[in-house]
Order: C-alpha cells, then sequence, then structure tokens
C-alpha cells in the first residue's frame, strides 16, 4: 500500500497557505515534509492498523498536551519512545481545522528548533600560489 496522495496533496495545500517553505520527500512508500533542513511531518503507512497515520513532530511540550487525545499513538520504532512525536490516526484530522491545527503544532516546532540551531560559520579558504 502507498501512502495517501490526496492527503499529501491536502498537507501540500495547508502548508502553502500557511506560507511554509517546505520540499517533500519520498521514502520507502511514505511522504516526508521537510523544512528548514528538518522533519516537519508526513505520511506513515501503519501496516497493523493499514491506514495512513500523520507522523507529527511537535516538540515534548505539545505532546504532553496531545497525547491524550483520541486518535493520538505515541510514536515509536522497536519498542523505542520517540518523545516530541506523534502519530495521529485519520479520524482524528478527518476536518480540514483539524489537519491545520496539527499542522500549526509542527510548525511551530520547527520554528522553535530552527531558532536553537547553532549558526554554521562561513570559512573562507584561501589558497597560496
Amino acid at each position: 500500500m502507498a501512502y495517501d496522495e490526496s492527503l499529501a496533496k491536502k498537507i501540500s495545500k495547508l502548508l502553502r497557505e500557511k506560507r511554509v517553505l517546505f520540499r517533500e520527500q519520498e521514502t520507502s512508500g511514505a511522504m516526508c515534509f521537510i523544512s528548514n533542513k528538518k522533519m516537519l511531518c508526513g505520511i506513515y503507512i501503519d501496516k497493523t492498523l493499514d491506514d495512513n497515520l500523520l507522523m507529527a513532530k511537535i516538540g515534548e511540550q505539545a505532546y504532553e498536551k496531545e497525547k491524550s487525545n483520541a486518535g493520538i499513538l505515541p510514536m515509536d520504532y522497536g519498542g523505542s519512545a520517540m518523545p516530541g512525536y506523534i502519530f495521529v490516526k485519520p479520524e482524528a484530522f478527518e476536518k480540514e481545522n483539524e489537519l491545520s491545527r496539527y499542522l500549526d503544532l509542527c510548525i511551530a516546532f520547527n520554528k522553535e528548533e530552527s531558532a536553537k540551531a547553532p549558526k554554521t560559520k562561513k570559512v573562507q579558504i584561501q589558497f597560496e600560489d
């Protein structure tokens, strides 16, 4: 099963409306949305649920608020939880305003995370003749 292309189009449309600079990256049947060189969100195919989930990188503070909401699953790989990341079941973002709210959480964390990232210095190299 491939990722839900109509969901990918909805996410792309909402991100453009929110004036977020992003790129899409397909990875083994999934889709990731990248902004500021960091994952913003994605579409993950859960084979046990046989469904497409929204993979949202929202940070640990938002995670604590959202984790008890209906339709939210903790994100874990290999039995190890990934704090700050959630999976959102389709019934939790059926309406566009619900999907938009989760994207807002991702965007806010992405901006916060990018602001904390160390700035790289440009180094000019001169060669001697």
